[in-house]
């Protein structure tokens, strides 16, 4: 019941608010039955109609002061004066030609400083990732808490973890490296990412021309191929069509591209090539990885995973004892490790938008002051107003829709 209260009563709310004719008429018939009540009551003591008509409006009052009492009572009573608000305020920015310029220039610079500082830690404290349901994607990491910094994962870790967790799938080792690029008779460092096949599978994202690396490109007698990315393409292959076949040399040994990826795509760090990772070539204790990445199951959470992540760790630690008996493995979002910003620069990051923050705080008191000042000179109209019925709610509206009308024109 309660609920079908709420509903009535935000249904006539809206109703007033669209139809204010049939809402006035309400009213003027609500009026009319009191008028004719008391009316009859009078003629029952003794009064002619017109006397007895007189004394009911009497007794009622002023008719139309109700009707102004009643529209000024309603919440939404406001609303139609705005545009007669706005207007003012266009005016006053005409009539205070000093203020208007000096509120807009610091308006406009508080907005363009505070949004592009703003954008600028966020892009590098708080990463975006691009890729379809790319928070999902987790980074583990092996964490020496004696030395207090990370140790490369070795292809034994990887495998471990490989067959040890149930909560992340797709897991994907990278190796990232410079190498000398040839093309035709040009020749580049370019950034190569040695992964396994399942970072295709990980990141979602198909090839644009051919195809993506597969596990049969990652056995030992398999042919030497590669996936390049679209600015590799664009600029290193000229966009052609038939890329996909052709064969350049990577630190002079010639491999076949097999696949274009989309533009924007350099997982996972900007880089514009892909190799297979030849993991069985790799000593299982040498730590050489750049990243171990992987995606998490629907329905198993971070806590999940990093539950299970902490039994392998304790594990490893028995098996390699030399090199793992200080090491902890931890779960990190892809960017904590990616793009890891560090910890100095974060903190001028936090700096600057404290900064920012306070530079705005400062000149939007400035402005308040300037908006204040301009008040005080209107002290006498703003006295009027009142005196002719200004409610002291209607003047606050009609001066926040002035300061509003200076903020749209600094923005």
């Amino acid at each position: 019941m309660q609920l079908f209260r709420v509903l009535r009563r935000w249904q006539k709310r809206i109703r007033a608010l669209v139809d204010t004719g049939a809402v006035d008429q309400e009213l003027n018939e609500e009026i009319a039955y009191h008028l004719e009540l008391e009316t009859k009551k009078n003629i029952s003591l003794g009064m002619i109609p017109d006397e007895a008509r007189r004394q009911a409006r009497i007794a009622f009052g002023a008719v139309e002061h109700h009707r102004i009492e009643t529209r000024e009572a309603r919440w939404w009573s406001w609303f139609p004066h705005l545009s007669l608000d706005f207007k003012l305020g266009l005016r006053m920015l005409i009539k205070h030609p000093t203020l208007t310029v000096i509120a807009t220039i610091a308006v406009a610079y508080a907005i363009a400083v505070g949004t592009v500082g703003f954008e600028i830690a966020r892009q590098a404290l708080w990463p975006t990732i691009p890729l379809p349901y790319g928070n999902a994607i987790v980074a583990l990491r092996n964490w020496n808490v004696a030395e207090n910094e990370s140790v490369a994962a070795s292809r034994g870790d990887y495998e471990l973890w490989r067959d040890g967790l149930s909560a992340i799938t797709h897991l994907s080792a990278v190796e990232v490296e410079e190498r000398s690029v040839a093309v035709g008779a040009g020749a580049g460092p370019e950034t190569v990412a040695n992964v396994t096949a399942s970072v295709f599978a990980l990141t979602r994202i198909p090839a644009m021309m051919g195809r993506t690396l597969q596990e049969s490109d990652e056995q030992g007698d398999a042919a030497e191929v590669v996936v390049v990315g679209y600015d590799f393409w664009k600029n290193k292959l000229d966009g052609a069509a038939d890329a996909v076949g052709r064969v350049i040399r990577i630190s002079g040994t010639p491999v076949t591209i097999v696949g274009v990826m989309p533009r924007g795509y350099g997982f996972p760090q900007r880089n514009g090539l892909w190799r297979p990772l030849h993991l069985e070539r790799l000593p299982a204790a040498s730590p050489s990885l750049s990243y171990v990445l992987g995606r998490l199951k629907p329905g198993h959470p971070r806590k999940e995973a990093t539950a299970q992540v902490a039994v392998i760790g304790a594990r490893a630690a028995t098996m390699f004892p030399e090199t793992h008996k200080n090491v902890r493995l931890q779960v990190l979002s892809l960017p904590d490790v990616v793009s890891a910003v560090p910890g100095d620069v974060k903190l001028a990051l936090g700096s600057l938008n404290v900064f920012l923050v306070l530079l705005a705080a400062l000149l939007c008191g400035n402005i308040a002051m300037l908006l204040f000042a301009r008040a005080v000179s209107r002290e006498r109209e703003l006295l009027v107003r009142a005196a002719l019925g200004a409610s002291r709610g209607r003047l606050m509206i009609q001066l926040f829709a002035e300061a509003l009308v200076l903020c749209i024109v600094g923005a």
